[in-house]
């Protein structure tokens, strides 16, 4: 199969140059959390349903849902992916991204961040494997990573690059999260700057202005900025949970728990695990401030996590589930959930995976 240029300045194999053109705009849709994402990458297995790096992608997309459900369809895709390279020569960057996606369908998690890091020593302008890079290592806790990451590709990158602005963005992002606050803050101002809408860098900013205890300033940030960012898919939510706590802070209390019904939990429906992590963390910081909540919001997210008491890709997330079970107090069914735990780290087979190793060494304690 031929090899065309993305329109992202890297070579994929497809059928078409049309294919290869719709899988850099899904790359460029998912890196700008666009709420067509699903559709680009949609068309670009229309345009071409034998494209490798594409049901490569099909299957990071399904992971990134957090649920034990969209795992055993990005096994599909990865089964798919595996049989299609075995007959279609791949480049060597896509055989990297094939590694990744079996390394996380099998729960290594960090198995799939090394494979990642290893595309971008030969392809730093990678935004796919550097931008999957940087939610492992976030959710790893491991800010450090998440700024050298980053600051490792940056001399292969100019300006004119359509990624150039989100890339220092999650550079910023990075910086924050290490402590350098100045510095990460510059950082992710540029990157707004560039583009208004790049919510991960409107966030960076706020994570700056939250640490230093800048409610007010943090409060018109997000504010000023919200007919940009509040235009990109449910990642929005979490940057109005953002806002949200600086009113806490500021004992703004009715703000809070108006915006909480307004924005944070406007859209449980959909039933995305960020949405469930920022309307219990959010409660929960209520309670601890005095505050009644009062039952029917506590019983809207219990309602949403006793259909994850299986979901094990993210305990950060298991235990908002948890949070919520008990928040409700649905006692039986949290105590079934931390059941659960307990069996996913003391379970056979399961000494390669990433997130049982952290449910046993801090999940459970929790």
């Amino acid at each position: 199969m031929p090899v065309f240029s993305d329109g992202l300045g890297l070579s994929v194999t497809a059928a078409s140059e049309e294919a290869a053109a719709a899988f850099g705009s899904t790359v460029d849709g998912y890196v700008r959390f666009t709420r067509d994402t699903g559709d680009r990458l949609k068309g670009t297995l229309t345009a071409d349903p034998d494209m490798p790096i594409a049901h490569v992608t099909k299957g990071y997309f399904m992971k990134l849902f957090g649920t034990k459900a969209m795992a055993l369809r990005a096994d599909k895709a990865l089964g798919t992916a595996k049989e299609l390279s075995s007959r279609i020569a791949i480049t060597e960057r896509e055989q990297g991204h094939l590694a990744a996606l079996d390394n996380w369908c099998a729960g290594n998690i960090d198995g799939a961040s090394d494979a990642w890091e290893s595309v971008l020593l030969d392809h730093p302008t990678d935004m796919l494997a550097l931008r999957l890079a940087h939610f492992a290592h976030f959710y790893a806790g491991d800010g450090a990573k998440m700024r050298d990451s980053v600051a490792r590709v940056l001399p292969a990158w100019d300006r004119s690059h359509p990624l150039y602005g989100n890339l220092i963005g999650m550079y910023g992002f990075g910086l924050e999260e290490s402590g350098d606050y100045r510095q990460g803050e510059r950082m992710a101002r540029e990157a707004v700057d560039i583009d208004p809408k790049d919510a991960w860098s409107v966030h960076a900013v706020a994570h700056v202005m939250e640490m230093e205890g800048r409610h007010k300033e943090g409060i018109d940030w997000i504010q000023g900025l919200e007919p940009h960012w509040s235009s990109v898919h449910n990642f929005r939510f979490h940057v109005w949970w953002h806002r949200t706590l600086f009113h806490l802070e500021r004992y703004e209390f009715d703000t809070v728990l108006e915006l909480y019904d307004s924005q944070v939990a406007s859209d449980l429906e959909a039933d995305q695990y960020l949405d469930v992590v920022n309307a219990a963390a959010l409660l929960w910081r209520l309670e601890l401030y005095g505050i009644d909540v009062g039952p029917e919001r506590w019983s809207a997210l219990a309602e949403l996590a006793k259909n994850h008491l299986d979901d094990h890709e993210l305990v950060f997330v298991s235990l908002h589930y948890l949070m919520a079970l008990l928040g409700a107090g649905r006692m039986e069914e949290a105590g079934e959930l931390v059941e659960k735990l307990r069996a996913y780290a003391d379970g056979e087979g399961t000494r390669d995976e990433t997130q049982a190793m952290v449910t046993k060494k801090v999940g459970l304690a929790l």
